[in-house]
Protein backbone atom coordinates (compact mmCIF):
# COMPACT_ATOMS: atom_id res chain seq x y z
CA UNK A 1 0.00 0.00 0.00
CA UNK A 2 1.62 3.33 -0.96
CA UNK A 3 1.64 6.72 1.15
CA UNK A 4 2.93 10.05 0.60
CA UNK A 5 6.22 11.01 2.29
CA UNK A 6 4.36 13.96 4.31
CA UNK A 7 2.81 10.88 6.22
CA UNK A 8 6.03 9.15 7.27
CA UNK A 9 7.91 9.78 10.71
CA UNK A 10 11.71 10.15 10.20
CA UNK A 11 13.54 6.77 10.17
CA UNK A 12 11.19 5.28 8.29
CA UNK A 13 12.53 3.25 5.15
CA UNK A 14 10.32 2.52 1.78
CA UNK A 15 10.66 1.72 -1.49
CA UNK A 16 9.51 3.14 -4.66
CA UNK A 17 7.03 1.47 -6.59
CA UNK A 18 7.92 -1.04 -9.13
CA UNK A 19 11.22 -0.20 -9.37
CA UNK A 20 14.10 -1.55 -6.95
CA UNK A 21 14.80 2.60 -5.75
CA UNK A 22 14.81 2.00 -1.74
CA UNK A 23 15.87 4.58 1.22
CA UNK A 24 14.48 6.54 4.41
CA UNK A 25 12.99 9.41 5.51
CA UNK A 26 15.35 11.56 7.37
CA UNK A 27 13.50 15.03 7.59
CA UNK A 28 10.11 15.82 6.94
CA UNK A 29 9.17 19.89 6.70
CA UNK A 30 6.30 22.06 5.43
CA UNK A 31 8.18 22.45 2.03
CA UNK A 32 9.65 19.02 1.28
CA UNK A 33 11.07 15.51 2.80
CA UNK A 34 14.96 14.88 2.83
CA UNK A 35 15.67 11.17 2.12
CA UNK A 36 18.47 9.37 1.91
CA UNK A 37 18.66 6.86 -1.26
CA UNK A 38 20.51 3.07 -1.35
CA UNK A 39 22.50 2.63 -3.70
CA UNK A 40 23.02 -0.80 -4.64
CA UNK A 41 26.70 -2.34 -3.81
CA UNK A 42 28.45 -2.67 -7.02
CA UNK A 43 31.55 -5.28 -8.05
CA UNK A 44 34.67 -4.19 -9.86
CA UNK A 45 37.16 -6.92 -11.10
CA UNK A 46 40.60 -5.80 -11.18
CA UNK A 47 44.31 -7.11 -11.12
CA UNK A 48 46.23 -5.85 -8.65
CA UNK A 49 50.45 -5.50 -8.88
CA UNK A 50 50.46 -9.19 -8.47
CA UNK A 51 48.61 -9.85 -11.45
CA UNK A 52 45.70 -11.68 -9.08
CA UNK A 53 42.00 -10.92 -10.14
CA UNK A 54 40.64 -9.22 -7.16
CA UNK A 55 37.21 -7.96 -6.58
CA UNK A 56 35.76 -4.78 -4.22
CA UNK A 57 32.40 -4.20 -3.36
CA UNK A 58 31.30 -0.42 -2.87
CA UNK A 59 28.48 2.19 -2.51
CA UNK A 60 27.62 5.50 -1.69
CA UNK A 61 24.31 6.91 -0.40
CA UNK A 62 22.65 9.98 -1.87
CA UNK A 63 20.61 12.76 0.03
CA UNK A 64 17.91 14.49 -1.82
CA UNK A 65 14.84 16.21 -1.66
CA UNK A 66 11.42 15.13 -2.26
CA UNK A 67 8.05 16.40 -2.69
CA UNK A 68 5.91 15.29 0.32
CA UNK A 69 3.33 14.15 -1.86
CA UNK A 70 5.78 11.26 -3.36
CA UNK A 71 3.76 7.63 -3.55
CA UNK A 72 6.51 5.50 -1.59
CA UNK A 73 6.13 1.46 -0.04
CA UNK A 74 6.73 2.26 3.94
CA UNK A 75 7.79 -0.34 6.05
CA UNK A 76 5.83 -2.97 7.94
CA UNK A 77 3.55 -3.83 5.01
CA UNK A 78 3.63 -6.68 2.91
CA UNK A 79 4.75 -5.25 -0.44
CA UNK A 80 7.64 -3.45 1.28
CA UNK A 81 8.95 -7.13 2.64
CA UNK A 82 8.31 -8.77 -0.68
CA UNK A 83 10.68 -6.28 -2.45
CA UNK A 84 13.16 -6.16 0.57
CA UNK A 85 13.78 -10.37 -0.15
CA UNK A 86 13.57 -9.31 -4.15
CA UNK A 87 16.28 -7.04 -3.62
CA UNK A 88 18.11 -9.30 -0.91
CA UNK A 89 18.32 -11.77 -3.59
CA UNK A 90 19.61 -9.47 -6.27
CA UNK A 91 22.59 -8.78 -4.15
CA UNK A 92 23.18 -12.43 -3.20
CA UNK A 93 22.82 -13.57 -6.56
CA UNK A 94 25.06 -10.71 -7.68
CA UNK A 95 27.78 -11.06 -5.20
CA UNK A 96 27.75 -15.27 -6.60
CA UNK A 97 28.03 -14.25 -10.49
CA UNK A 98 30.94 -12.09 -9.25
CA UNK A 99 32.91 -14.66 -7.25
CA UNK A 100 32.26 -17.46 -10.12
CA UNK A 101 33.73 -14.89 -12.52
CA UNK A 102 36.78 -14.36 -9.94
CA UNK A 103 37.17 -18.31 -9.79
CA UNK A 104 37.18 -18.36 -13.62
CA UNK A 105 39.48 -15.65 -14.01
CA UNK A 106 41.84 -17.48 -11.92
CA UNK A 107 41.34 -21.00 -13.20
CA UNK A 108 41.96 -19.30 -16.65
CA UNK A 109 45.59 -17.52 -15.29
CA UNK A 110 46.47 -20.64 -13.98
CA UNK A 111 45.88 -22.28 -17.44
CA UNK A 112 47.67 -19.86 -19.44
CA UNK A 113 50.77 -20.44 -17.18
CA UNK A 114 50.33 -24.79 -17.32
CA UNK A 115 52.87 -25.87 -20.11
CA UNK A 116 49.96 -28.07 -21.03
CA UNK A 117 47.19 -25.54 -20.90
CA UNK A 118 45.30 -27.71 -18.00
CA UNK A 119 44.39 -27.09 -14.43
CA UNK A 120 46.13 -29.91 -11.45
CA UNK A 121 42.91 -31.57 -11.12
CA UNK A 122 42.12 -31.82 -14.89
CA UNK A 123 45.56 -32.92 -15.69
CA UNK A 124 45.31 -35.83 -12.88
CA UNK A 125 42.08 -36.83 -14.21
CA UNK A 126 43.29 -37.34 -17.89
CA UNK A 127 45.77 -39.51 -16.42
CA UNK A 128 43.47 -41.55 -14.86
CA UNK A 129 41.01 -42.17 -17.49
CA UNK A 130 42.04 -45.46 -19.47
CA UNK A 131 39.80 -46.01 -22.54
CA UNK A 132 38.52 -49.68 -22.70
CA UNK A 133 39.83 -52.22 -25.12
CA UNK A 134 37.83 -53.24 -27.79
CA UNK A 135 35.75 -56.44 -27.71
CA UNK A 136 37.36 -59.33 -29.28
CA UNK A 137 34.08 -60.94 -30.26
CA UNK A 138 32.69 -57.66 -31.70
CA UNK A 139 35.84 -57.05 -33.78
CA UNK A 140 35.66 -60.43 -35.31
CA UNK A 141 31.95 -60.41 -36.49
CA UNK A 142 32.75 -56.90 -37.78
CA UNK A 143 35.56 -58.53 -39.98
CA UNK A 144 33.21 -61.29 -40.43
CA UNK A 145 30.93 -59.07 -41.99
CA UNK A 146 33.20 -56.70 -44.09
CA UNK A 147 34.44 -60.30 -45.80
CA UNK A 148 31.10 -61.61 -47.04
CA UNK A 149 29.85 -61.07 -50.64
CA UNK A 150 27.45 -58.48 -51.18
CA UNK A 151 24.67 -60.67 -51.96
CA UNK A 152 24.57 -62.06 -47.98
CA UNK A 153 24.83 -58.68 -46.92
CA UNK A 154 21.93 -57.55 -49.08
CA UNK A 155 22.42 -55.59 -52.01
CA UNK A 156 21.04 -52.60 -53.07
CA UNK A 157 19.66 -54.05 -56.33
CA UNK A 158 17.55 -56.83 -53.93
CA UNK A 159 16.08 -53.98 -51.48
CA UNK A 160 12.72 -52.18 -53.25
CA UNK A 161 12.93 -48.68 -53.76
CA UNK A 162 9.96 -46.45 -52.46
CA UNK A 163 8.08 -44.80 -54.75
CA UNK A 164 8.91 -40.27 -53.60
CA UNK A 165 6.31 -38.91 -51.92
CA UNK A 166 4.16 -36.39 -53.70
CA UNK A 167 5.53 -33.11 -52.74
CA UNK A 168 2.63 -30.86 -50.87
CA UNK A 169 2.15 -27.74 -52.31
CA UNK A 170 2.70 -24.49 -50.68
CA UNK A 171 0.10 -22.67 -48.99
CA UNK A 172 -0.62 -18.88 -50.07
CA UNK A 173 0.78 -16.20 -47.89
CA UNK A 174 -1.68 -14.27 -46.47
CA UNK A 175 -2.00 -10.65 -47.43
CA UNK A 176 -0.50 -8.39 -44.73
CA UNK A 177 -2.78 -6.38 -42.80
CA UNK A 178 -2.74 -2.55 -43.41
CA UNK A 179 -1.02 -0.55 -40.46
CA UNK A 180 -3.09 1.76 -38.53
CA UNK A 181 -2.73 5.28 -39.02
CA UNK A 182 -1.38 7.23 -36.07
CA UNK A 183 -3.12 9.55 -33.99
CA UNK A 184 -2.36 13.28 -34.21
CA UNK A 185 -0.66 14.04 -30.85
CA UNK A 186 -1.54 15.79 -28.01
CA UNK A 187 -1.39 20.09 -28.68
CA UNK A 188 -0.23 22.55 -25.94
CA UNK A 189 -2.23 25.71 -24.90
CA UNK A 190 -0.76 28.02 -27.47
CA UNK A 191 -1.42 25.50 -30.58
CA UNK A 192 1.43 23.60 -31.07
CA UNK A 193 1.94 19.82 -31.38
CA UNK A 194 3.65 18.87 -27.89
CA UNK A 195 6.97 17.35 -28.14
CA UNK A 196 8.18 14.32 -25.60
CA UNK A 197 9.90 16.27 -23.38
CA UNK A 198 6.91 18.37 -23.01
CA UNK A 199 4.78 15.60 -22.92
CA UNK A 200 7.03 13.81 -20.36
CA UNK A 201 7.17 17.20 -17.60
CA UNK A 202 3.35 17.14 -17.92
CA UNK A 203 2.88 13.15 -16.65
CA UNK A 204 5.29 13.84 -14.37
CA UNK A 205 3.91 16.58 -12.80
CA UNK A 206 0.14 15.55 -12.85
CA UNK A 207 1.01 12.42 -11.19
CA UNK A 208 3.52 13.91 -9.35
CA UNK A 209 5.38 10.33 -9.93
CA UNK A 210 8.63 8.95 -10.02
CA UNK A 211 9.16 6.96 -13.46
CA UNK A 212 11.94 6.07 -15.69
CA UNK A 213 11.76 7.07 -19.43
CA UNK A 214 10.50 3.41 -20.68
CA UNK A 215 7.85 3.85 -18.57
CA UNK A 216 6.95 7.52 -19.72
CA UNK A 217 7.25 6.74 -23.55
CA UNK A 218 4.34 4.15 -22.57
CA UNK A 219 1.99 6.80 -20.69
CA UNK A 220 2.51 9.33 -23.43
CA UNK A 221 1.23 7.35 -26.14
CA UNK A 222 -1.29 5.85 -23.99
CA UNK A 223 -2.70 9.34 -23.01
CA UNK A 224 -2.41 10.69 -26.46
CA UNK A 225 0.06 13.06 -25.53
CA UNK A 226 2.87 11.94 -28.04
CA UNK A 227 3.61 9.45 -30.39
CA UNK A 228 6.52 8.01 -31.76
CA UNK A 229 7.29 8.52 -35.66
CA UNK A 230 8.86 5.00 -35.61
CA UNK A 231 12.45 5.21 -33.73
CA UNK A 232 13.83 2.13 -32.41
CA UNK A 233 14.81 3.61 -29.00
CA UNK A 234 12.32 6.57 -28.26
CA UNK A 235 13.28 6.10 -24.30
CA UNK A 236 16.39 6.03 -24.69
CA UNK A 237 16.69 9.92 -26.72
CA UNK A 238 14.11 10.90 -23.96
CA UNK A 239 16.61 10.04 -21.58
CA UNK A 240 19.03 11.99 -23.14
CA UNK A 241 16.85 15.38 -23.75
CA UNK A 242 16.24 15.26 -20.37
CA UNK A 243 19.97 14.91 -18.91
CA UNK A 244 20.69 17.50 -21.35
CA UNK A 245 17.71 19.95 -19.93
CA UNK A 246 19.12 19.45 -16.19
CA UNK A 247 22.78 20.17 -17.40
CA UNK A 248 21.98 23.21 -19.61
CA UNK A 249 19.55 24.96 -17.20
CA UNK A 250 20.63 23.76 -13.82
CA UNK A 251 19.30 21.44 -11.34
CA UNK A 252 17.21 24.60 -9.83
CA UNK A 253 15.64 25.94 -13.07
CA UNK A 254 15.26 22.55 -15.08
CA UNK A 255 11.28 20.68 -14.83
CA UNK A 256 13.10 17.48 -14.12
CA UNK A 257 14.70 16.33 -11.23
CA UNK A 258 16.86 13.21 -11.57
CA UNK A 259 16.06 10.81 -8.55
CA UNK A 260 17.73 7.83 -9.16
CA UNK A 261 19.38 5.86 -11.50
CA UNK A 262 17.59 6.24 -14.77
CA UNK A 263 14.42 7.78 -12.78
CA UNK A 264 13.06 11.41 -12.67
CA UNK A 265 10.85 13.30 -11.17
CA UNK A 266 8.88 16.76 -11.71
CA UNK A 267 11.05 19.66 -10.47
CA UNK A 268 7.93 21.71 -8.91
CA UNK A 269 9.74 22.51 -5.52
Amino acid sequence: MERPLRTLKPGTRFFVANTSLSGMVEEVTEAAARVKIDKPIEHVEFRDRHGRMTTINFSRDIHQRWSLETQVIPEGTEEYERMAARKKMDAEHAQAVAKADQANAAARDKRAASKDGMLPSERAMSKAYKPKPPNPQIAKEALRYKSAPAAAKGSKASTPVPAPKPVPKPKPRPKPKPKPEPQEAARDDNGKQMSALDAAYRILSEDQSILNTKALIEQMEERGYWKSPGGLTPDRTLYSAIITEIAKKGEAAARFKKVGKGLFSANDD
